[in-house]
């Protein structure tokens, strides 16, 4: 009876030593923590990618194909994680929670107001590989590969992420 009733209270009795992770649970604790363990059982047949719950092998599995069964009914968005489209459906409801602090501009994602606030610390996290370029920006640092470094064979990812 009382597991149950912490469900009401919003009581989170159940707190990871490692991380800020509450939980009402005691055997969602369990699972957590296996998290920091750092095992990862699952693997992608396709890359390098390993999780250590098979629901997120399940979404990164997506990656690799074009499925993406949640669609948005206002516009053709369609996206392969149902937290995609929410997120996406704060556009369509001028939904903006993430604020800069130093301009009034505002997000629909956290990520998107990380990358507007590179502008006012002049933090540029992308470096070229072949001189002293670098930007704040990863799509900036693909076109000036493109148009710097054409001849030199880089592989680009699809998606790039800062070195730091």
């Amino acid at each position: 009876m009382r597991q149950h009733s912490v469900r009401h209270t919003g009581e989170r009795p159940h707190v990871c030593e490692t991380c800020s992770y509450a939980t009402a649970r005691r055997s969602s604790l369990r699972l957590h923590r296996l998290t920091h363990g750092g095992v990862k059982p699952y693997a992608c047949d396709l890359c390098e990618y390993r999780a250590t719950w098979p629901h997120n092998l399940r979404l990164h599995r997506m990656r690799h194909t074009s499925e993406r069964p949640y669609e948005c009914a206002l516009c053709a968005y369609r996206a392969a994680r149902m937290n995609d489209l929410k997120t996406h459906m704060r556009a369509h409801q001028g939904v903006r929670p993430y604020k800069c602090s130093t301009c009034d501009y505002r997000a629909t994602r956290q990520d998107n107001l990380r990358q507007h606030e590179r502008r006012h610390t002049n933090h540029k996290p992308y470096s070229c590989k072949f001189c002293d370029y670098k930007s704040a920006y990863s799509n900036c640092l693909k076109q000036h590969y493109k148009w710097r470094h054409p001849d030199d064979n880089l592989v680009l990812p699809e998606s790039s992420t800062p070195a730091s």
